[in-house]
C-alpha cells in the first residue's frame, strides 16, 4: 500500500495555511466552516462567548465587553475569533445558513449543543451583528498609529470605504450614514473613469476627484466645493482619532442599523494584538488598548464588544503596564479564552492525517507486531515535558509522523521565533501547524508514492521552517556538506535534526533523541543508526559546527562558534598546565563525592583532615590526616603511580591515610574545559570591547555550558573516588561497596580506623550537653542521663573509680604532694582526643570535674588552688573553652591526723558547743549538719533583707559563700582541712549574724517607714535642707551597708525626724498662702466680670461658672491633713484656675460686645461674582473688571466693606 493511499483525505490538496480574519469572501468562509473541527476547548469558551453575549443583549451598561483569545502558534486563535464573528453575524454563505452548518460540526456527543443553539436562536431573535475586524499589522502605515486608529481602518475596509482614513472618517462615513455612498462611489467612477475598488485601494492619486464627488453628493454641507472637503479632510489628519471618538462614532453607528426589534452591535476583531504590542513600546501601546477598551465599556452601551488573539493570555500585560491600566483591561476583558495544543491531534486528524478504515486497521496491526520496538522508536527520552508515546491509536493516527514528532513543532516553533529575536510564530506563509505538518508529507520528494512503512523525522520538517532561521544559521546548515571533513549528505541531515531539537528546550539534545530525530524508517535498528549518528556529531564537533556539554550536543550559530574556538585554544593550553588544573580542583573540594571526612565509628562519626593536593580543606584541628592524591597530582609527582613509594610513605606517617584516586579517561580534558569555559566567558563578560552578541554568547556559556562541563567533572571525580585505592600503614585497601563513591569511602575508612585508635571502644560516648554534664559532675548527681550513659557510676549511685576514663586520667595526673609540675588541662585533654584513644574531649572535662569532687586532683589558675566543686569559679574553669585551655591540673592524694582533729574540735565547740569524735567521718557529718543550720539561719536573715530592702553587711555575704562552699565539700578530706583555715572567719561570720537578728528584731518595722520615706524623698521636688540632709545620710550607708550598725541606724533616725518636721512646716506654709490668694480671686471676681460687659441678668449665672473653677483647690483646703505633693500641687492648680478664669472672661468681653458699634458690610466672593470661564488673559481682566465694579458700587451705597 502507497502512503498517499492511507488517507482519507485529500491529503495532496493543500490546505490553506493562513486564517484571515478580514478575508470575507463567502466561499473561503464557508470552507472553513464546513472543515472546522470544534475540539472541546473550541466548544467550551463558545458556550461561554455567546452565553454572555446574549445575556447581555439589551443591557446599555455592560461592562464585561472584551474577548481575549490567547494560545501558542497552531492553537486556532483567529480561526476561533472568526468563526466567532460569523455566528454572532449569522448570515447565509453561499445560499447555506451559517448557523445550522456550525451545528453539523459539533460532535455527536456534544454537552453543549442544545444551549448552543439557543443563543444562536437568540442572536437571531433580538441581536444583529457587525464583525470588523482583521490582523493589525496589515492596517498599520505608520507605527506611532494609535489603536483606535487602527480599528477605524478596519471598520472603514469592511465598509468599503478608501483607505485614505481622513477622508474616509471626515466625508465617507458622513456620507455613508446619509445612506449615499452608492451615489458618491457612482460619482467619483464618472470623474476619474476608475472602477471603486481600485479608487479605495489607491485614493491619493485620485484625491482631488474624489474630493469633487464629495462635494457634488454634499453640496448644502460642502458650499464651499473641493475647498470645504480638503479643509475637513486635513483637520481631522492633523487632530486625529482617539478612543472617546471612535467609540461615540460606532455606538450612533449601531443604533442608525437597529430594527426589526433586533438591537445592533459591533465586533471589533484585533486579530495579532500581541506581536502588535510586541512591536512597539509595550506600556504605551497596553494603555491604547486599555483606553478602547475602557472607552467601549463605559460609552458604548453594550454595543461595541471588542475581540483580541493574543500568544500570551491577559496575565502577561502585567509586567509592562501599571497596576491601574492592568486592573482596567482585566474588569473589561471578562471573558478570557486560553488556547492549548491538548487537542492537536483531533485536529490534524480530521483535516490532514485521518486514514481510511482499511489503512487504520493495517497500521495498528503492523504496530501491534513489533509494539516495543516501535514504542522506543518513537520516545524520546529523559524530556522534561510529557510528549505522546506511541500505542496502538496513536501510531495509526498520526502516521507517517511518530506522535512526539507532532507535538514538539511548537516548541520548535516557539525557539526558532526566539533565536531570530521575533514573537512566538512563524512569519512566512506556513504559520499553522496544519501546514507544516502537510508541507513535508506533500514536498518531500516521491514521499507519498513510497511503500507504508517510510517515516517523516523531525530532521524532513527543517525545510518546512527554513524560511524563518535565522539567515547565519541557515547558510551554517547548508554549508555542512561542503566545508565539514569527511560530510556526506547525512553529515548535513544530523545537522538539521541537531538544530532543529535544540530549539525544543524541554527535550535534551542526547545521542539518543538526535538519534529519534533522525529515523526514517520503522525498520530502523536504533543502535546501529546511533552509532553512524555519533560519527557525524563529533565530526560536527570537530569541525566547530557543534559543542558536546555532558552529555547534550548543541548545534552552534556563528557567534557560539567564535567563542567555542577561544575556549578550546585555551582548553588545549590547560591541558598541559597541571599545576593550574590542580588548583582548579578547589572548586569542588565541596563536592559529594569527596565527603568523605567525617567517618562513622562505633555509631559515632569522627572528623578527619581532609587534603587534596596538599591543601587543607576540612577539619584542620583533627588528629588523623586524610591526604587524597588526586588523577592530576600525579602529573606533579610521578611517585604518587608508584604502590611501593606509597607503601613506603604511609609506613612512614601511621596516623595519615593515604587516599589515590583513580586515573579515569577524560577527567583531565573535562576539567580543563569547564576551566577554560568559565575563563573565556568572564574574559568576554568584562571586556570593554566586547559586542552585544558575543557577551549575550559568554553569558549564555556560563550559565548553561559550564555547569554541564562541571557536572560532568563530578561524574568522572565520582569515578575516580570509586576506584580509588587506600594505603595505610604500608597496605593497600581497595574500597568496600557503598550506594555511592563517597559512601562507599567512608565505608572503608570506617574498617580502618579502630586499627588508629583502638581505645576507642573503652569511652565511645559523646558528650552532647558538656554544660549541664560537668555542672552534673561536680555536683554528684548520678541521675543525669549522659553521665549515666558514660557509665562513671555504679549502681548504687557511687563513683565507679576503675571506669577507664577515670583511671586513664588519674594515671596521667602529676602528683602534688610528690612536687610534680601540673599539667595543663588542654594539653591533656588533646592527648586523650589524639590517637589510641580518640575520646570525646568533653569526657576528658567530666573526668576532670568527677576527680575534683572526689579529691583526687585540683585545679590552679594564675596561682589559685581551687578543690571545692561547688565554687562557681570550678564549674567557669571546666566549661568556658579560653579559661579551659589555660587551667592547669594535679592529682592529690591527702589524710588528716588527730592532732589536726583536736584543733578543729576546738573551734566546733567554740561556734556551736559541740565536740564531736575524732574520727574523720563522724567529725566531718556532725559538722555537716551544724554547717546546715548556720546556712538556714542565714537564708532566713536574708529572706527578710530582701524584703525589706535591706542593704546585707559584706561579711554577712563573705561568710555565706564559705559556708556553702564548706557544705559542698562532702569529702571529709577536703571539708576539715579546709573549715580549719577559715575558722576565725567562721567566728567573724557568727558575730555578723547575732547583731543582724538583734537589729531585725528590735528596729525592722521602723527601717520600713525610714525606707519609704527616702524612697518618696529621693525625686521630691521640694528643696529643703533637712531633706537634702536625710537622703544623703541614707544614700551613704545604703552603700556602705552599714545601716545596722547602732551608732549608724541612731544617726539617721534624727536625720529622719528633722526631715520630716521640716516638711509639716512647709506644708502649713503652703496651704495659708493658698488660702489667702482664693480669699483676693473670690473678692475680685464679681467686678472683673462686669468690667467683662456681661449683662446684669447673666452676671450669677457667670458667676456661678467662674467660682466653679475654683471647686477643686476649695476641696483640698478643706482637708484637715495634706501630704508634702498635695500641697506643692495646691498653688499650681490655682494658677491654673485663675488662668482659665481669666480666658473665659476675655471671651464673655468678645460675646458681650455691643455689635452695633460696627458698621462694617460683610460680603462674600459668591455675592460678586457669577461663575465664569477664563481661557485668556483678556479674558480674566474682563472678569476682574466686573468683580470690582461691583465692590465700587456697594462701597458707595453702604460704606466700609468686609470681604470673607
Amino acid at each position: 500500500m502507497r502512503i498517499r493511499d492511507i488517507f482519507a483525505t485529500t491529503i495532496q490538496e493543500r490546505i490553506e495555511p493562513v486564517v484571515k480574519v478580514a478575508d470575507r469572501r463567502p466561499a473561503i468562509m464557508l470552507n472553513e466552516l464546513e472543515n472546522l473541527v470544534v475540539t472541546p476547548q473550541w466548544e467550551r469558551y463558545l458556550h461561554r462567548i455567546l452565553d454572555a453575549y446574549t445575556d447581555a443583549a439589551d443591557r446599555v451598561d455592560e461592562q464585561g465587553i472584551g474577548i481575549w483569545i490567547s494560545g501558542f502558534f497552531g492553537s486556532g486563535k483567529s480561526l476561533l475569533m472568526k468563526v466567532l464573528g460569523m455566528l454572532l453575524e449569522g448570515k447565509d454563505l453561499a445560499g447555506q445558513d451559517v448557523h445550522k452548518v456550525f451545528l453539523n460540526r459539533l460532535p455527536a456527543g456534544s454537552p453543549d449543543r442544545a444551549d448552543i443553539q439557543r443563543f444562536l436562536r437568540i442572536c437571531e431573535r433580538k441581536i444583529s451583528t457587525t464583525a470588523v475586524g482583521g490582523n493589525l499589522h496589515a492596517m498599520l502605515t505608520s507605527q506611532e498609529d494609535p489603536l483606535a486608529l487602527i480599528a477605524f481602518k478596519l471598520f472603514a475596509h469592511r465598509r468599503g470605504y478608501t483607505h485614505h482614513w481622513p477622508l474616509a472618517w471626515a466625508v465617507e462615513y458622513q456620507i455613508d450614514a446619509r445612506g449615499l455612498s452608492e451615489d458618491f462611489r457612482h460619482r467619483a467612477g464618472e470623474i476619474t473613469g476608475v472602477e471603486w475598488e481600485e479608487l479605495a485601494v489607491d485614493p491619493e492619486f485620485y484625491l482631488d476627484r474624489l474630493y469633487e464627488a464629495a462635494a457634488d453628493v454634499l453640496p448644502d454641507h460642502f458650499s464651499g466645493g473641493v475647498a470645504a472637503v480638503g479643509r475637513a479632510v486635513d483637520a481631522v489628519a492633523r487632530g486625529g482619532i482617539d478612543a472617546t471618538r471612535l467609540v461615540d462614532r460606532l455606538r450612533r453607528w449601531c443604533a442608525a442599523q437597529d430594527g426589526d426589534g433586533r438591537r445592533h452591535k459591533l465586533l471589533l476583531q484585533l486579530d495579532e494584538l500581541g506581536q502588535w504590542i510586541a512591536s512597539g513600546n509595550p506600556n504605551d501601546r497596553i494603555m491604547n488598548v486599555a483606553a478602547l477598551a475602557e472607552r467601549a465599556a463605559e460609552a458604548g452601551e453594550g454595543r461595541i464588544w471588542i475581540s483580541v488573539t493574543a500568544h500570551g493570555d491577559v496575565q502577561a500585560l502585567r509586567q509592562n503596564v501599571q497596576q491601574e491600566q492592568y486592573a482596567k483591561i482585566i474588569q473589561r476583558f471578562a471573558i478570557q479564552c486560553k488556547l492549548s495544543n491538548d487537542d492537536i491531534s483531533q485536529v490534524v486528524e480530521e483535516r490532514l492525517l485521518r486514514k481510511t478504515q482499511e489503512a487504520r486497521i493495517a497500521l495498528e496491526q503492523r504496530f501491534e507486531e513489533r509494539s516495543g520496538d516501535l514504542a522506543d522508536l518513537g520516545t524520546v527520552q529523559g524530556a522534561q515535558r510529557v510528549y505522546p508515546v506511541p500505542n496502538r491509536e496513536s501510531f495509526a493516527l498520526f502516521y507517517p509522523y511518530v506522535p512526539w514528532t507532532v507535538a514538539v513543532i511548537p516548541d520548535v516553533v516557539k525557539g526558532i521565533a526566539q533565536a531570530a529575536g521575533r514573537d512566538e510564530a512563524l512569519t512566512g506563509s506556513n504559520r499553522t501547524m496544519i501546514g507544516v505538518v502537510q508541507g513535508a508529507i506533500i514536498e518531500t520528494p516521491g514521499f507519498l508514492e513510497s511503500r507504508v512503512g517510510r517515516l517523516l523525522a523531525l530532521a524532513d520538517l527543517y525545510d518546512q521552517l527554513a524560511s524563518d532561521v535565522p539567515i547565519e544559521t541557515k547558510t551554517d546548515l547548508n554549508r555542512v556538506a561542503d566545508t565539514v571533513p569527511g560530510a556526506t549528505a547525512f553529515t548535513a541531515r544530523v545537522a538539521r535534526a541537531l538544530f532543529l531539537l535544540g530549539q525544543a528546550k524541554y527535550i535534551p539534545t542526547t545521542l539518543d533523541n538526535v538519534t529519534r530525530a533522525l529515523v526514517d524508517g520503522l525498520d530502523i535498528n536504533l543502535s546501529s543508526l546511533g552509532k553512524r549518528v555519533r560519527l557525524e556529531l563529533e565530526r560536527l564537533v570537530a569541525a566547530g559546527y557543534a559543542k558536546q556539554v555532558g552529555e547534550q550536543f548543541v548545534f552552534l550559530t556563528t557567534q557560539q562558534r567564535g567563542f567555542q574556538d577561544k575556549v578550546r585554544a585555551r582548553q588545549e593550553e590547560l591541558l598541559s598546565q597541571s599545576y593550574e588544573l590542580s588548583q582548579a580542583l578547589k572548586a569542588y573540594d565541596s563536592e559529594e563525592a569527596l565527603r568523605f571526612d567525617r567517618v562513622p565509628l562505633q555509631d559515632w562519626e569522627l572528623p578527619l583532615k581532609l587534603e587534596i593536593d596538599g591543601r587543607a580543606v576540612r577539619n584542620p584541628a583533627a588528629h588523623v590526616t586524610l591526604r587524597v592524591l588526586s588523577p592530576i597530582q600525579r602529573a606533579l609527582d610521578p611517585q604518587i603511580g608508584d604502590d611501593t613509594a606509597l607503601r613506603q610513605r604511609s609506613q612512614q606517617a601511621p596516623d595519615t591515610i593515604f587516599l589515590r584516586l583513580a586515573e579515569v579517561p577524560g577527567f583531565r580534558k573535562a576539567l580543563a574545559l569547564a576551566v577554560a569555559t568559565e575563563e573565556v566567558s568572564n574574559n568576554v563578560i568584562n571586556s570593554p570591547r566586547a559586542e552585544q552578541g558575543e557577551e549575550d554568547v559568554a553569558r549564555q556559556a556560563r550559565q548553561v555550558d559550564l555547569p554541564a562541563h562541571r557536572d560532568q567533572v563530578r561524574r568522572l571525580l565520582g569515578q575516580s573516588v570509586r576506584n580509588a585505592t587506600i594505603f595505610f600503614r604500608g597496605v593497600a585497601y581497595d574500597l568496600a561497596p557503598g550506594e555511592s563513591a563517597s559512601a562507599a569511602m567512608r565505608a572503608t575508612l570506617s574498617q580502618i580506623l579502630p586499627n588508629v585508635y583502638p581505645r576507642f571502644s573503652e569511652v565511645p560516648y559523646r558528650i552532647a550537653n558538656e554544660n549541664t554534664a560537668v555542672k552534673a559532675a561536680l555536683r554528684g548527681n548520678a541521675t543525669n542521663a549522659e553521665l549515666k550513659a558514660l557509665g562513671v557510676y555504679k549502681a548504687d549511685g557511687t563513683l565507679n573509680e576503675s571506669h577507664p576514663l577515670l583511671s586513664a586520667l588519674r594515671g596521667r595526673l602529676p602528683l602534688a604532694d610528690q612536687d610534680q609540675p601540673p599539667i595543663n588541662a588542654g594539653d591533656l585533654r588533646d592527648e586523650f582526643e589524639r590517637p589510641p584513644f580518640g575520646w570525646d574531649g568533653n569526657c576528658v572535662k567530666v573526668g576532670l570535674a568527677l576527680l575534683l569532687r572526689a579529691s583526687a586532683c585540683r585545679l590552679i589558675e594564675n596561682g589559685l588552688v581551687m578543690t571545692d566543686p561547688s565554687n562557681p569559679e570550678v564549674e567557669q574553669l571546666l566549661t568556658k573553652e579560653q579559661r579551659f585551655k589555660s587551667v592547669r591540673v594535679q592529682g592529690v592524694r591527702a589524710e588528716i591526723g588527730v592532732k589536726t582533729l583536736l584543733q578543729i574540735r576546738g573551734y566546733v565547740e567554740a561556734l556551736y558547743g559541740v565536740k564531736p569524735p575524732l574520727v574523720a567521718a563522724t567529725f566531718n557529718n556532725v559538722l555537716g549538719e551544724k554547717l546546715a543550720e548556720t546556712a538556714a539561719h542565714a537564708a532566713e536573715l536574708h529572706e527578710w533583707a530582701a524584703a525589706a530592702q535591706c542593704p546585707l553587711p559584706l561579711e554577712f555575704e563573705a561568710g555565706t559563700n564559705l559556708v556553702s562552699e564548706l557544705r559542698s565539700m562532702a569529702a571529709p578530706q577536703l571539708r576539715l582541712p579546709t573549715f580549719l583555715e577559715q575558722a576565725d572567719r567562721l567566728l567573724h561570720y557568727h558575730e555578723t549574724l547575732r547583731e543582724f537578728t538583734a537589729f531585725k528584731n528590735e528596729h525592722g518595722a521602723t527601717y520600713s517607714k525610714v525606707r519609704d520615706f527616702y524612697n518618696k524623698m529621693i525625686y521630691a521636688s521640694v528643696d529643703l535642707p533637712e531633706v537634702r540632709q536625710f537622703v544623703n545620710d541614707f544614700r551613704v550607708v545604703s552603700n556602705e551597708r552599714s545601716v545596722t550598725t547602732a551608732t549608724r541606724w541612731n544617726e539617721i533616725v534624727q536625720s529622719y525626724h528633722a526631715a520630716q518636721q521640716a516638711i509639716d512646716r512647709q506644708v502649713a506654709r503652703w496651704r495659708q498662702e493658698a488660702e489667702d490668694q482664693l480669699g483676693r480671686l473670690d473678692a475680685d471676681l464679681e467686678a472683673r466680670v462686669r468690667a467683662a460687659g456681661v449683662p446684669e441678668e447673666a452676671i450669677p449665672d457667670v458667676m456661678a461658672e467662674l467660682l466653679a473653677r475654683y471647686e477643686d483647690v476649695r476641696e483640698q483646703l478643706r482637708r484637715s491633713t495634706l501630704n508634702l505633693h498635695e500641697a506643692s500641687k495646691l498653688l499650681a492648680a490655682l494658677t491654673g484656675a485663675g488662668l482659665d478664669v481669666q480666658r473665659r472672661l476675655r471671651e464673655l468681653q468678645e460675646q458681650f460686645r455691643t455689635r452695633g458699634e460696627s458698621s462694617e458690610t460683610v460680603l462674600s466672593w459668591q455675592n460678586l461674582v457669577r461663575p465664569a470661564r477664563a481661557a485668556s488673559a483678556a479674558e480674566l481682566d474682563q472678569v476682574l473688571a466686573a468683580v470690582r465694579a461691583r465692590i465700587l458700587e456697594v462701597w458707595d451705597q453702604q460704606g466700609p466693606l468686609v470681604l470673607e
